[in-house]
């Protein structure tokens, strides 16, 4: 549902924020979002504060490109079953800290600092442990294709704006 969601932010006419607590929507881009938690209701009004990839990525002193890399360091949907299986965070010299839902997490801030430390065309999957795991297991460089992908994919999804429409009222 996320990539329909970012699709739908892109391709409904008035559609401005994607309103929710999943937080692939700081990374996916093209997506502006408003964690539920930031909502505020004053009087008549409400507010909030909205993030971007680019915003996040300047937050946290990196380039917008990097933000697929973070995602899938800091573990997600794709992610968590290798990061743990593997230790990934651990063979890369990442600092983890246990968290109440996830269990052991890279912070943001750590991935960065990791991200930071690589040259600038650092890709994620010719780092010598990465491709050496996704060597041999293929389930790992499918997921590490498809975070790349489900992260930056705001030029592929539906064509028209009636087909949006379409997802929108089913």
């Amino acid at each position: 549902a996320d990539e329909e969601l970012s699709t739908l932010l892109n391709r409904v006419p008035g559609s401005y924020a994607i309103i929710g607590s999943d937080s692939d929507f700081f990374v996916m881009e093209g997506v502006r979002f408003v964690p539920l938690e930031q909502l505020q209701f004053k009087d008549d009004q409400v507010w909030a504060r909205v993030f971007t990839p680019e915003s996040v990525a300047a937050c946290l002193g990196i380039g917008a490109q990097r933000m697929p890399e973070l995602a899938f360091l800091c573990g997600n949907d794709l992610t968590c079953e290798f990061m743990d299986k593997y230790k990934i965070a651990n063979s890369l010299g990442i600092a983890t800290v246990h968290t109440r839902n996830r269990g052991w997490r890279c912070p943001p801030e750590e991935v960065a600092s990791f991200l930071l430390e690589q040259s600038d065309d650092f890709q994620l999957h010719l780092h010598p442990v990465i491709s050496e795991l996704a060597a041999s297991d293929a389930s790992l460089a499918a997921a590490l294709e498809e975070n790349r992908t489900f992260y930056a994919h705001s030029q592929q999804g539906m064509d028209t704006q009636e087909e949006a429409r379409k997802l929108l009222l089913e």
